[in-house]
């Protein structure tokens, strides 16, 4: 390589160690992972990293410090039923508003507070609630914004993203793939809806505790919701529609997946000695085993019972009437199960990370909504032929084992999950590796700023703009109808009255014949 390319290439990547605050406050295990290896990431690079968590590292990691949030506020754990849509809306921020207050009230975080700390960057994570935002302000530090779904309106509203409501699904109001007139409709009015909420029990109760505990003024919220240097978004569009982002939107869906590691043995076993294919059954970290309605249950159990493949379930419980096909498990390293040659689909209620990691490695997905942002998932997924829904109330023996069944039988589900994953693949670097580079970049250079969220409304919509043309040509209107007034009225009585030279000589004619 010539000596100028490669210290360009050196310079360019050379980054000073710096102080970097991770804030991830949401007690879901599930988010945590998302934010778990940019944290360690940097940390080897030789950055030192401070994150508040309720999942602290369980060994020690060099350049890396836990704050432990743990047995603040309760680990999140919800039923195995569907939820409406005003219910995720409700729970998202009413829940989280308490609990970023409890959060930052808390002894452990005041005294980080009180420490003569400096920190250059700051991460948040900030789906539910906005009072984090009084750490960038606490240690003046520009901050990241790390978003677990896709990009949701009411955070792309900070830096005044394009929101397009009529072709782009929002993530938490259950319509995905191309949408027609009724669920556009359903788009905006649950936009309006979610925007409403997070105004009314999210930002009101973040100005009050920023005033509070961090000591600012609520001016400074609104203000701090204009500096956001960039966004990590938790999506992909191999998974999901085609968008317009701004360029300080960043794309990392996928960050949470590492190389694949050793399988546990009896798993690895049930796996290998599978000679039609393995079903692997899993409803995520936060959903709970238990809470399953038993003639469920008892449904799953008999469908796969029928099937000539294997099944492996995570099932936190006891299963004794599980059937010989069927291998129950209490976890499972899940991505790694899923990239085994022998899994043929998966089956799960689409979450992100199921999501993502199914289209990884090439996995058709059989998903069965339960809340949040996972129909969304599933839509989208189904509109690219590699899932397909199952709604909880539709389940029986016989409409899970006709699903699977089509689904197995079906080669194009596969052929387009494959399809996906080279998709995904195919990227210039891994989302870890750009996750990085985008942060280092912040560090070196500064955060590259839109002037949008600087913009009013009204001038943000270039209402003002439209006014003045709209005066100008009322103006213009007004001022031809006065012109055409005057042309149509003045001057006619102008041209019936006598000149002046006329009357004189009327009346010399007059004298003349008078003399005669």
């Amino acid at each position: 390589m010539d000596r100028s390319v490669f210290m360009f290439v050196f310079l360019a990547g050379w980054t000073k160690a710096a102080d970097v605050l991770f804030v991830a406050p949401l007690p879901a295990v599930s988010h945590y992972r998302m934010l778990e290896p940019l944290m360690l990431g940097l940390a080897e690079r030789g950055h030192r990293v401070t994150v508040l968590s309720h999942y602290p590292q369980k060994r020690p990691v060099p350049n890396l410090t836990d704050v432990s949030l743990r047995g603040i506020v309760p680990a999140y754990e919800l039923g195995f039923a569907r939820w409406n849509l005003l219910e995720d809306a409700w729970d998202t921020f009413t829940h989280g508003a308490e609990h970023c207050s409890e959060i930052v009230s808390s002894e452990v975080v005041q005294r980080l507070l009180r420490e003569d700390r400096r920190f250059d960057l700051v991460f948040l994570e900030i789906m539910d609630s906005d009072c984090y935002l009084g750490f960038p302000k606490r240690y003046s530090a520009p901050y990241v914004l790390f978003s677990s779904s896709a990009l949701p309106a009411w955070i792309g509203d900070w830096i005044r993203n394009p929101t397009e409501s009529a072709y782009v699904p929002e993530p938490f109001c259950r319509v995905g793939g191309r949408l027609d007139f009724l669920s556009r409709m359903r788009n905006v009015l649950c936009q309006g809806l979610y925007r409403f909420l997070n105004y009314l029990y999210n930002t009101r109760v973040a100005v009050d505790v920023v005033r509070e505990h961090f000591h600012s003024d609520s001016d400074t919220l609104v203000d701090l919701k204009k500096n956001v240097s960039m966004i990590f978004v938790n999506s992909f569009h191999a998974f999901g529609p085609v968008r317009p982002m701004l360029p300080n939107v960043i794309e990392i869906g996928g960050i949470h997946i590492r190389d694949p590691e050793p399988i546990p043995e009896d798993i690895e076993k049930f796996l290998n000695e599978s000679t039609e294919g393995v079903i692997v059954f899993s409803m995520g970290s936060m959903v709970k085993a238990h809470t399953l309605a038993p003639q469920k249950r008892d449904a799953f159990v008999k469908a796969f019972a029928g099937l000539r493949q294997r099944v492996l379930w995570k099932w936190e419980s006891d299963l004794p009437d599980a059937p010989p096909n069927v291998m129950v498990v209490p976890w499972l390293p899940q991505s790694d199960v899923l990239g085994h040659p022998n899994v043929k689909l998966f089956l799960a209620h689409g979450g992100i990370h199921g999501v993502m990691e199914a289209v990884h490695h090439g996995v058709p997905l059989l998903g069965i909504p339960l809340y949040a942002d996972q129909k969304g998932n599933l839509l989208n997924l189904e509109a690219a032929g590699a899932a397909r829904l199952l709604e909880l109330d539709e389940i029986t023996p016989d409409s899970l084992s006709t699903a699977i069944g089509d689904m197995l039988d079906n080669g194009g589900y596969t052929e387009n999950a494959k399809r996906l994953s080279r998709i995904m693949r195919d990227r210039p670097m891994p989302p870890l590796e750009q996750a990085i580079f985008w942060t280092e970049y912040i560090l070196r250079n500064g955060a590259p700023a839109s002037a949008a969220p600087l913009l009013r409304w009204y001038q943000h919509l270039l209402l003002d703009v439209f006014a003045a043309c709209g005066l100008f040509c009322i103006s213009i209107y007004f001022l031809f109808r006065y012109i055409k007034f005057f042309k149509d009225n003045v001057m006619k009585i102008s041209f019936f009255r006598p000149p002046p030279s006329a009357v004189d000589d009327s009346k010399q004619g007059c004298n003349d014949s008078k003399r005669k």
